[in-house]
């Protein structure tokens, strides 16, 4: 079986932009994000999409944080 590498979204109740991330288990990345992450009890909502490779997830994940600018993507801020 492949690895299903997926791009998330987590956005708040007013549908802005969280954070944005790449992970090959959602569940998993969830809970960590949940445990660790500060601003994880501000998401309301978590959109991910699958990719078949995971470059094209980094890819993806690199042009929705240029664009988009996630308010807590620090690392993304630095490679832009």
């Amino acid at each position: 079986m492949r690895d299903r590498h997926m791009v998330y979204k987590c956005l708040d109740t007013k549908d802005e932009l969280l954070y944005v991330g790449v992970t090959s288990n959602i569940k998993s990345r969830m809970k960590q994000h949940r445990n660790n992450s500060f601003w994880f009890k501000d998401t309301n909502k978590i959109i991910a999409k699958i990719y078949d490779t995971r470059k094209e997830a980094d890819l993806a994940e690199a042009r929705i944080i240029r664009k988009n600018n996630p308010i807590y993507n620090i690392m993304g801020r630095m490679r832009i």
